[in-house]
């Protein structure tokens, strides 16, 4: 669904399948500009697929929330060390995440 007009404001509501196949609702308000609705609402979905065909900020952003309990401060630094040498990679394979992992 498109972004909608909530007031003065802007709202993204959609639908989108689960990991388990289950149809969602997501529904965020709040947004100053329509452009950020729909970025918004791209990022959510990229993020809800099953393939590594994202963005890389996306996909930094899923592994830090995904880890941020299991990692100590000492070793986010050791992870950031990672995570530059495969954003080196990403470039070298045309920003397509698949390519560094096959």
């Amino acid at each position: 669904m498109p972004a909608t007009r909530d007031g003065k404001l802007w709202r993204s509501q959609f639908y989108y399948k689960d990991w388990q196949g289950v149809r969602r609702k997501k529904n965020k308000r709040g947004f100053k500009t329509k452009g950020e609705a729909d970025e918004w609402e791209r990022n959510f979905l990229q993020q809800q697929q099953k393939n590594l065909d994202i963005s890389f900020e996306n996909f930094v952003e899923i592994y830090f929330a995904d880890m941020e309990n299991l990692l100590s401060l000492r070793s986010v630094p050791a992870c950031a060390g990672v995570l530059s040498y495969l954003h080196g990679q990403l470039f070298l394979s045309g920003g397509i995440l698949s390519a560094v992992w096959y």
